[in-house]
């Protein structure tokens, strides 16, 4: 097993060695990460890919950064005001929580439209919105042109 923010990913060679059963580890494995300070909430990638259930506002948040191909066995989730403690900077970035889901963006220039817009939009958005302004279509057909971006 090992850890890389912010997932939890188990050793199936020894799993299956030890003749364990993956989805009790995982959900074993679950239940203490959400005892650990600091830890607001723990998903399995199993509960991740059910689609037709309710769920959690931070379970939701967990999903929308949840890939099946790359994402670990056991992903957590950090309460507000906690950090992953990995290196000398006190900053990280990538939780589900409302201080990393709102980034500000400042643009100036000829083709910026003059104010403050608090609309949602997607890190893709910014690929499709500088290829307007440099004349190139970019971001794919599900991104929009920032609100700033002159139409």
């Amino acid at each position: 097993m090992y850890f890389e923010e912010p997932a939890i990913y188990l050793n199936w060679m020894r799993i299956r060695e030890a003749h364990l059963e993956g989805e009790r580890v995982k959900r074993v494995v679950r239940e203490a990460a959400k005892e650990l300070t600091g830890v607001a909430g723990a998903f399995t990638n199993s509960e991740l890919l059910i689609m037709n259930r309710d769920v959690s506002d931070l379970e939701a948040a967990v999903r929308n950064s949840f890939r099946a191909d790359r994402s670990g066995d056991i992903l957590l989730a950090l309460k507000p005001g906690y950090i992953w403690n990995y290196s000398d900077t006190g900053t990280t970035h990538g939780q589900p929580v409302e201080a990393d889901q709102h980034v500000p963006l400042m643009l100036w220039g000829d083709g910026i439209v003059h104010g403050s817009f608090d609309d949602d939009v997607a890190p893709t958005d910014l690929a499709k919105s500088l290829g307007k302004l440099l004349g190139v279509d970019a971001g794919g057909a599900l991104t929009q042109v920032l609100p700033c971006i002159a139409q």
